[in-house]
């Protein structure tokens, strides 16, 4: 039985142990001689046993278990048992049903047996989630269950359209909030939605839904899908509500741009989503696609997000970019590091709070001082070099601003991908600090004065100077991780992609290198880029003071090329 998202194991509800138990113990866990001739016996054993059963007796076991319950996996016996009258909505200890029974069991035929013998699916357990059929099918990876009882039900006439309804916008609704897993997740996942589209399911259906930390209600289905198939079976279906906001504001653009796919971004906005949309804290597209990028280095573990994903969340901002999303919109906060709002460059460089939780990967800082660079370029492309300068002056006001270690009064967001809530302060909390710390803060904007006027090339080597600083100052222990004799990649069968076993500065130097002899789009642009990258892996090493080890036909006349920010 596949574990799903619960890791069942291969006898959840002890079926399997009370039928030994029974083979040597009479009467084991209370069974009676009916769950005995169900668990062991033969089709005449158990007819015998209905021809002599009172129904005054409780048909229970000590896990309070019904017969019914216990004939799930021995469907020859489940007939007898309905046609006897035995109840198909009795509930065990946890107040499962025999229905929930058939879901983890991945058992359609049983499903569609009870459900046409008076098995109600709208009963919850009396557990703490109070989960019902569906959703016990959809925590043991076995969805395939609610499809087919749910296309008997549209197909019987003994059941009533608007119930049937009723059962497909829940089906619909639970499908958005599940955690699918197994190695064919997004097949079956994108399959069942489009099954349950085509059987009626509402397409505008609103619902509440969980996101870790904060639940959000109002969501449509196009906060919750997960490829740009899914999108295409949803706008077949009619869908319409591509500007819709939740109950925090966020559009379903917001929610797909983490999942970096530049394709479904484009098909997005093409439908009617808006890049200038912002949620109740002031947040943009773009902004979420920042966050994406700082939050990559964040987790500490054997496999890190690789730069091959990271080269389509930096194309989602390209896309983002090119279709009208305005760098300098900031967000709600209110602080002296970025007096119109934190923007999406000033999230790239803002600092990972380290505490007992911390899970920082060593190669943090790295990614700032990387993807920074990056952003820098891709906005010298993509929007001008006016948006780049203008980049770089809230850049350097922030790293001035941390250099004089003034209070971060903007929203600062805790422990990466966790998504926990954004801690804020009150505005007199705010004003209290600004005052106490305005001989400073004019000292900052003096000093931010004073570089608006450098020109371009003193403007990029300043900020150099300036990460270097911000590099050193955030630890370089957390630069580069060993690779202790292994190969850089790996095979992800999952993903059908090749993992960095350990991102570093010579990772990011290996995948720079692949990204140059890409085949895609304009070879002499994936050349200039690849040596403007190898430059920055050189200015590193010097910064850090560390060996890297550049890959094999990337020493295209190092010594010619100038290294420059713009």
């Amino acid at each position: 039985m596949p574990s799903g998202e619960w890791n069942l194991g291969h006898d959840p509800f002890f079926v399997d142990w009370i039928a030994q138990g029974v083979k040597t113990s009479p009467g084991f866990l209370g069974s009676s001689s009916l769950h005995e001739a169900i668990l062991t016996g033969s089709a005449e054993a158990v007819s015998e046993c209905l021809n002599t059963h009172d129904s005054k007796v409780i048909d229970q076991n000590v896990l309070m278990q019904s017969s019914v319950h216990l004939a799930i996996w021995r469907p020859q016996h489940l007939q007898s048992l309905m046609k006897a009258g035995f109840d198909v909505n009795a509930r065990d200890w946890g107040g499962r049903t025999p229905l929930m029974y058939a879901a983890v069991a991945g058992l359609a035929d049983v499903a569609i047996s009870l459900f046409d013998a008076g098995a109600d699916p709208s009963l919850k357990d009396n557990m703490y989630a109070r989960h019902d059929f569906i959703r016990y099918a959809g925590l043991s990876n076995h969805f395939h269950v609610v499809i087919e009882v749910l296309k008997f039900a549209r197909q019987s006439p003994k059941f009533p359209a608007a119930y049937v309804s009723s059962l497909l916008d829940n089906a619909i609704i639970n499908w958005a909030g599940q955690r699918w897993t197994g190695k064919d997740w997004l097949k079956n996942r994108s399959e069942s939605f489009e099954i349950l589209l085509k059987l009626g399911a509402n397409p505008e259906i609103r619902f509440s839904h969980r996101w870790e930390w904060q639940k959000e209600t109002d969501n449509t289905l196009l906060h919750r899908i997960a490829s740009g198939f899914e999108f295409d079976i949803l706008v077949a279906s009619g869908f319409k509500g591509f500007a819709h906001s939740n109950s925090s504001g966020a559009s379903g653009l917001m929610k797909i741009v983490p999942l970096s796919d530049p394709l479904l971004i484009e098909k997005c906005i093409r439908r009617g989503c808006s890049v200038a949309h912002h949620d109740f804290l002031g947040r943009t597209p773009l902004h979420v696609s920042a966050e994406e990028l700082w939050e990559s280095f964040v987790p500490l573990r054997r496999e890190v997000w690789p730069w091959c994903d990271r080269e389509r969340t930096l194309h989602s901002l390209r896309v983002l970019l090119h279709e009208g999303s305005d760098p300098g919109k900031g967000d709600n906060c209110r602080c002296a590091c970025s007096p119109k709002g934190c923007t999406a460059d000033s999230i790239l460089l803002k600092e990972y709070k380290r505490d007992w939780e911390s899970t920082v990967h060593p190669a943090y800082p790295l990614a700032q001082y990387i993807l920074s660079l990056e952003w820098i370029q891709i906005l010298r492309e993509v929007k001008g070099l006016g948006y780049a300068r203008a980049s770089v002056l809230r850049m350097l006001r922030l790293v001035a601003f941390e250099e004089m270690e003034l209070t971060h009064t903007c929203c600062q967001k805790p422990l990466g991908r966790r998504k926990e809530p954004w801690t804020t302060l009150d505005d007199d909390e705010v004003d209290e600090i600004m005052d106490e710390e305005r001989e400073f803060i004019e000292e900052l904007e003096i000093y931010m004065m004073s570089v608006e006027n450098v020109a371009d090339d003193g403007l990029g080597d300043l900020l150099l100077q300036k990460l270097e600083k911000l590099v050193a100052k955030r630890g370089a222990e957390y630069v580069v991780r060993p690779d202790y004799g292994q190969q850089p990649f790996e095979q992800n069968r999952h993903r059908d992609t090749l993992m960095a076993r350990y991102n570093s500065i010579n990772r990011y130097a290996v995948w720079a290198k692949s990204q140059g002899n890409s085949n895609e789009g304009d070879p002499g642009q994936h050349v200039s880029r690849c040596e403007q990258r190898m430059m920055w892996v050189l200015k590193f090493k010097e910064m850090m003071e560390i060996g890297v080890c550049l890959p094999v036909g990337t020493d295209f006349g190092m010594e010619e090329l100038v290294f420059d920010v713009f």
